[in-house]
């Protein structure tokens, strides 16, 4: 697991070549079930959001799409909705932004059935820049107005001012 977040982390700092490198030594075999499937799931998202930065969408879209259906298969929920945008993402990178609106939809629907707080703003921002694109301003609006509400419901459950403000701190927070 700790290689996942330290590939994260590194994408997250622009060095794509260290967190490639990071993913590599991911050992999915060193771990049983369920934490097997979990670490595949986040390692894929990783991988996705690696390709996303290294500027190539349709394989980040591909990476998505492929743990939407290795995740079905299984019968898993929990990081679906994750990899749902991670999906819309790729698509809205890719300009298919039909195909991105009905993966946004999919990853808010699961979101909120789950809970998955972080997740379902993420997935309310992402909705409201691809309804701003196709002109919905008022839905737009309205979707931004959600997704910030849930961005401050989660910071005032942040009990730890350092986190707290590191969360708010974050570039796509404070972009909605």
């Amino acid at each position: 697991m700790a290689q996942v977040v330290r590939a994260e982390a590194l994408v997250e700092a622009g060095d794509r070549a260290e967190a490639g490198t990071a993913l590599d030594e991911v050992d999915l075999g060193a771990f049983p079930e369920p934490d097997r499937t979990f670490l595949l799931a986040r390692a894929a998202l990783a991988r996705s959001r690696l390709a996303l930065a290294e500027g190539d969408a349709d394989a980040a879209g591909a990476l998505a799409g492929a743990l939407v259906l290795d995740l079905g298969a299984v019968g898993v929920e929990y990081p679906v909705a994750a990899a749902y945008l991670a999906l819309a993402t790729a698509l809205t990178a890719a300009g298919r932004f039909g195909e991105a609106e009905r993966a946004v939809d999919d990853a808010i629907e699961r979101a909120e059935r789950l809970g998955e707080r972080p997740v379902l703003w993420e997935a309310l921002a992402s909705s409201a820049d691809l309804a701003a694109r196709r002109g919905a301003a008022d839905a737009a609006g309205e979707l931004r107005r959600r997704a910030r509400a849930l961005v401050d419901d989660i910071a005032a459950t942040i009990t730890d001012e350092q986190l707290r403000t590191r969360f708010l701190a974050r570039e796509d927070v404070r972009a909605h």
